[in-house]
């Protein structure tokens, strides 16, 4: 059978809009065609589904239907017609269902498009959980009478970047079981776990914030250091960014502000360190597209260090105990 439309409802959701995206990447082999078929948008009712002509018949005519017309790919519920309600599923799901995506290995790309599919459906099934989502950008695209063909290459345009973001990271996460991924244990009861990186990856730290570390420094091939550190282990930045902040100016012959200065742990770019204290981000490279930033002229080995030390007497206080790592 081919495939020449595919058929969903007007105003698409970011869960149908996923569907689409996966078959028309991933679907070819199973639905010939449908990585070039038309694209066209029904309402419900009328001479077509859920009143029309069924699924089944549609998709012998060449028309795949997505989240409507109780077929396949169609998770909704038609008491009438005796049709329950495919419990726990999405339109992306019953794809990525019959795209093979849970009967696979687990390579990244498998990985990647699982978990977005896991994220969509449960945002279909429970709700968008804040304005700012691409769902809730659907809606008031919808409301403000955006054409669907319009919503369509938006969405698209943004599910296609998060699943490639997605495989980046599930390839970097990959990368830190070994290789430039050092991994170290500090203090004994409640082992804090350092990974030191040398990585261009932006996936770097939280790759290795995935596989357990409290906290990660990393180097790029430029020179850039960044630190960064789970969301739930207690240890202060502030005190990281202090110190490092200290070294520098130190290395550079410059004059040292006295304790307590706000110049420690003041946010933004002091003595060559970018410091965010709400994400406790730490970094020289400032963001990617800052032109001012330069490579910190303390050694590497001298800011590993340094980190090491802060973490060590944190440690010898009696910190609380160290957070399972998840994020």
């Amino acid at each position: 059978m081919q495939i020449t439309r595919i058929a969903m409802h007007e105003g698409p959701h970011l869960d149908e809009i996923l569907a689409c995206v996966l078959l028309r990447v991933h679907g070819e082999k199973r639905f010939p065609g449908v990585s070039q078929a038309k694209l066209i948008f029904w309402s419900y009712g009328g001479e077509v589904p859920p009143d029309g002509p069924s699924a089944q018949e549609l998709f012998r005519q060449g028309t795949l239907l997505l989240g409507q017309g109780f077929g396949p790919f169609d998770e909704h519920p038609c008491p009438e017609r005796g049709i329950a309600r495919k419990s726990g599923e999405s339109t992306s799901s019953l794809v990525a269902r019959v795209l093979g995506y849970y009967e696979r290995g687990y390579s990244p790309v498998v990985r990647a498009v699982r978990y977005l599919v896991k994220l969509v459906t449960e945002q279909d099934l429970n709700g968008s959980p804040g304005l700012l989502t691409i769902e809730q950008t659907l809606s008031a695209m919808s409301r403000d009478n955006v054409p669907s063909d319009k919503m369509f290459v938006w969405g698209a345009a943004a599910v296609t970047t998060l699943i490639h973001d997605q495989i980046s990271f599930q390839q970097e996460f990959d990368r830190a079981a070994g290789g430039n991924y050092h991994y170290r244990l500090l203090g004994d009861c409640e082992p804090f776990r350092l990974a030191v990186v040398e990585s261009d990856s932006e996936h770097a730290c939280r790759a290795a914030r995935t596989r357990g570390a409290h906290l990660v420094i990393r180097r790029d091939s430029r020179g850039h250091v960044t630190v960064m550190k789970d969301t739930k282990t207690p240890i202060s930045t502030g005190l990281i960014v202090a110190e490092l902040r200290r070294l520098e100016l130190a290395t550079c012959d410059q004059p040292i502000p006295p304790a307590g200065d706000p110049f420690w742990v003041a946010e933004g770019r002091c003595a060559g360190w970018y410091y965010h204290p709400i994400i406790g981000l730490i970094t020289t490279g400032g963001n990617r597209t800052a032109r001012l930033a330069h490579s910190p002229l303390t050694p590497f080995a001298q800011i590993e260090s340094a980190v090491i030390s802060v973490i060590e007497q944190f440690l010898q206080v009696g910190a609380p105990a160290l957070a399972s790592v998840t994020n």
